[in-house]
């Protein structure tokens, strides 16, 4: 009879064991969510190659962070315009790369941390010269080509109203103008601007000229919607960022994978 009863009370912590494994399976499946993060055609943060696969340091995080949390994170490309609507609107969550600005802090929580360092530039026809010396004001009385929803860069966002522009639906379109002259300067990143060249086919006489000092040095953030509580997500998202840039397997990836040095910090 003593034996039956420990065979039976065995059973009882095996059967109760197992409802423990199971909660806890059910618990952790429970907290696995499906996120949406919406980018643009971005050199070296978000592109698709020849092949549909979507690659980028911003990609190459994200994917990164939601499978170290145990979330399906899914990715798409869009007009950058159309990208931002979508976040602003609530009909995704998380934007790939923006620059952070008083206007969009409205409507996005930021990052805390950056994952790239953009250096802009003015660009001129070879063979021109301005009077740059990082004074915005010697810039009035030129046209600047900038892409319709594109950032410009610290500075030159709040000083836009003041100057003459010309606002087109690419990059490619601006460089394109700039080359018939019919516009004097543009303004991108470096990064950006050597891909488009080589898409273009421009020629080493025809290059387009990086005017000094930059323009400006901006930051590459992951900006989260503000029409959905996604608090928890972005601190989880936050902390394991942290730990990406700290490690320095960030840096790492900039330069073994997107041959960029320096580019983090």
């Amino acid at each position: 009879m003593k034996e039956k009863n420990n065979n039976t009370g065995m059973n009882v912590s095996l059967k109760a064991c197992c409802l423990a494994i199971i909660a806890a399976f059910f618990l952790s499946t429970a907290k696995a969510e499906t996120f949406s993060f919406v980018g643009s055609h971005f050199p070296i943060i978000s592109e698709e190659t020849n092949q549909g696969e979507l690659t980028g340091i911003g990609i190459d995080i994200a994917r990164i962070i939601g499978e170290k949390l145990g979330h399906t994170i899914k990715i798409q490309l869009y007009p950058w315009r159309r990208a931002q609507f979508l976040v602003k609107t609530g009909r995704t969550d998380v934007l790939i790369a923006p620059f952070k600005n008083a206007e969009r802090e409205t409507w996005m929580d930021f990052s805390e941390a950056y994952f790239l360092a953009d250096k802009s530039f003015l660009f001129v026809k070879p063979g021109r010269s301005i009077d740059w010396h990082g004074n915005l004001s010697s810039l009035k009385g030129l046209k600047i080509c900038v892409v319709e929803g594109w950032s410009l860069g610290r500075g030159l966002d709040n000083a836009i109203n003041s100057l003459s522009t010309e606002r087109v639906a690419s990059l490619d379109i601006c460089f394109k103008m700039l080359l018939m002259d019919r516009v004097d300067v543009v303004t991108t990143q470096q990064r950006i601007a050597m891909s488009v060249f080589r898409r273009l086919g421009v020629g080493a006489e025809q290059t387009p000229v990086a005017v000094h000092p930059p323009l400006a040095v901006d930051y590459n953030y992951f900006g989260f919607t503000k029409k959905k509580d996604l608090s928890s997500f972005k601190k989880s998202f936050d902390r394991e960022f942290k730990r990406l840039r700290e490690s320095g397997a960030i840096a790492r990836l900039l330069k073994e994978k997107y041959g960029l040095e320096n580019s983090v910090h």
